[in-house]
């Protein structure tokens, strides 16, 4: 009758190795405390007065594959207001200078929740579709 021994497993390379991060597989959205925190697929222009930041998932696929809106960050910093959707849709960065807005409009009803920012010139921000919290 053979005898078996346990095998330890091989570790030939110690090094951590990381997969690209893609955070459009996000579920939830979540608070960003600083710069360094936004996930590292977004390639934000450099933030000097960074205050608050909330990363914002994209909705549910569906059967095709495709979102109704795309993952978002919005951050806060001293001068302006910076929304910009992830690095593979096609829409550009949106800065609003603080000067600019003049309004905030939030709402929740059950588990569903909006945002809608108030410009000098009109809205600016407005979610088409409610955005749940």
């Amino acid at each position: 009758m053979p005898v078996f021994e346990r095998s330890r497993p091989q570790y030939r390379d110690h090094r951590w190795r990381t997969q690209p991060v893609d955070s459009r597989q996000y579920i939830i959205p979540f608070t960003i405390s600083s710069a360094e925190a936004v996930p590292p697929d977004f390639r934000l222009e450099p933030v000097t007065e960074f205050r608050h930041g909330l990363f914002l998932p994209r909705a549910d696929p569906d059967w095709r594959g495709r979102s109704a809106w795309p993952a978002r960050v919005v951050v806060l910093t001293g001068s302006a207001l910076i929304v910009a959707t992830h690095p593979l849709t096609a829409e550009p960065e949106m800065r609003l200078p603080l000067s600019g807005i003049v309004g905030l409009e939030t709402g929740n009803m059950l588990l569903i929740g909006w945002i809608a920012l108030l410009c000098q010139r009109g809205p600016a921000l407005r979610a088409d579709r409610p955005v749940p919290v």
